[in-house]
């Protein structure tokens, strides 16, 4: 639990590179890329980092170390100036998984949650989507700790402006969500659970 509140609270995650090789324009792989802001891959100081910076920026801001114990590269969402993204976290207890919302522009996290229900199990995030309105849902699973097979999964959002204290909200729960099947047409967040399904965000 000490891990996700860490990685929530943001500690050590918000670092202005001054390296040529995270500059906004050209810097690295790209990820994800908008008319307004930019998410990619590059190393720094001998670390394989993701950083995003907004259009005009001149250095870009680093969201945290990419691989399994850092962000996920392979889950990430960008939508204007702002990023959604899963930071793993682990300990001997396990890994888990925290879904935040950073704005490229202002520079400012909008939002942080720990993604699964159950903090006592390893967890990831297999779906992630971002509203224009800075609203973030995605898929979790659970695992139970040094185990593989999926003991549970959830289909859960997260509104701006709340930060470590509050839970996520719970949109659906089961072992027969499939995982692949999250999208969002405006405010309706669609997903497949043996039928498909739907829900109306704020």
């Amino acid at each position: 639990m000490a891990a996700s509140v860490a990685v929530l609270l943001g500690i050590g995650a918000w670092v202005t590179p001054a390296s040529a090789a995270t500059r906004c324009s050209k810097a690295g792989g790209t990820l994800a890329q908008t008319a307004s802001a930019r998410v990619f891959v590059a190393k720094s100081n001998t670390l394989r980092r993701v950083f995003g910076c907004a259009k005009g920026q001149k250095n870009a801001r680093s969201l945290g170390r990419a691989g399994d114990e850092g962000v996920d590269t392979k889950h990430l969402a960008l939508v204007g100036p702002r990023v959604a993204y899963v930071l793993q976290s682990c300990s001997e207890g396990g890994c888990s998984a925290s879904v935040l919302v950073y704005d490229l522009k202002r520079r400012t996290k909008v939002s942080a949650a720990i993604a699964a229900a159950n903090d006592n199990t390893d967890q990831n995030v297999t779906d992630i989507v971002l509203s224009k309105t800075g609203t973030v849902a995605w898929i979790s699973e659970e695992h139970a700790a040094g185990m593989n097979p999926v003991t549970a999964r959830y289909v859960a959002y997260r509104e701006p402006g709340q930060g470590v204290g509050i839970p996520a909200t719970p949109v659906a729960t089961g072992l027969d969500i499939l995982p692949g099947t999250l999208a969002l047409a405006g405010r309706v967040l669609y997903w497949t659970q043996v039928t498909a399904k739907a829900a109306l965000l704020p």
